[in-house]
């Protein structure tokens, strides 16, 4: 306005409506004229000055009413749960961790017959030592051989792809989590943390 005014208080009309025109074009002349009107002097010349003041205190009072709103609000909110307990919900899930995911483990070995006293005779040969401390019988399947079928051994093996190995179960793992929809989560046997849950949860 300085520049349009050559540093008087006022410009004059014409030039005040190119200038609006230019950063103002989609507004009307009708409302143009309206505006200029509450800041003309003399019938020809705009007092922006006047103008600028207007504006500004227009502005304040809108800040001012924002903010009056928004701790009305807070306020509001407030004694909003005030009123009422915070409550918040807990989830708790054994993943079982990578390394133990294992259904030829002597105390899993799903998929076939297991009554109790054949898993008895198998953690009877998975425990057993030799004479120097070792395990007499190290190693899947070497501790159920006698007492599982070739056919039992096998279907042993395809239930472990099916639903222990951790590539297998590592994404189901994630459904079931955010499924939960818990407000705070706690994971046990979580061994893969920062490769797999903190990616896919965050």
């Amino acid at each position: 306005f300085q520049e349009l005014s050559g540093g008087r208080p006022t410009v004059p009309i014409t030039r005040f409506r190119e200038f609006f025109g230019k950063i103002m074009p989609k507004v009307s002349d009708e409302t143009v004229e309206l505006f200029i009107r509450q800041y003309l002097v003399n019938g020809d010349e705009v007092d922006h000055e006047r103008m600028l003041e207007s504006l500004m205190c227009g502005v304040e009072e809108e800040r001012d009413r924002q903010l009056q709103a928004a701790q009305e609000e807070v306020r509001s909110l407030k004694r909003c749960l005030s009123r009422h307990p915070l409550e918040f919900t807990v989830g708790q899930y054994n993943i079982l961790a990578g390394y133990m995911g294992n259904n030829m483990e002597p105390w899993f070995l799903y998929g076939i017959d297991m009554p109790p006293e054949r898993r008895k005779q198998i953690f009877k040969l998975h425990g057993e030592r030799k004479a120097d401390g070792k395990p007499a019988n190290a190693g899947w399947p070497n501790y159920v051989k006698g007492i599982l079928t070739p056919e039992e051994i096998q279907k042993v093996e395809e239930e472990h792809e099916k639903h222990f190995a951790w590539e297998t179960r590592k994404e189901r793992l994630l459904d079931v989590i955010e499924d939960m929809d818990a407000d705070v989560l706690s994971l046990v046997e979580c061994d893969h943390y920062e490769d797999h849950f903190k990616p896919a949860l965050e």
